[in-house]
């Protein structure tokens, strides 16, 4: 895990998003935009809450991987480094919002 770049991790996030919910970006607010928020970030925006997002965004089979689908920090980050790599999250993320949006191809 701690091989992927954030920008990775984003990118297997909105693989996922597009298989599950096409045009998952057009729902999402910029401005409150927050990775680190449950109701704000990108699957809370999408589905209502990070937790009502489908099960396997986050977990698939036994093993958690909604660290290496940019939904959630890394899980062996504490404190600063946790939020850095949100506030990291959030600004990749609203970049790739943005870049789908103005329709230039990824």
């Amino acid at each position: 895990m701690a091989d992927l770049t954030i920008t990775e991790r984003v990118q297997a996030g909105a693989a996922w998003l597009d298989e599950d919910k096409p045009g998952w970006w057009h729902t999402i607010d910029l401005d409150t935009l927050d990775i680190a928020s449950c109701q704000a970030c990108v699957l809370g925006q999408t589905y209502g809450h990070y937790t009502e997002a489908p099960f396997d965004a986050r977990w698939d089979g036994h093993a958690f991987v909604g660290d290496a689908r940019g939904f959630h920090s890394l899980a062996d980050l504490h404190g600063k480094a946790e939020a850095a790599d949100y506030a990291a999250l959030t600004e990749v993320w609203r970049a790739l919002v943005e870049q789908r949006r103005s329709g230039i191809p990824a």
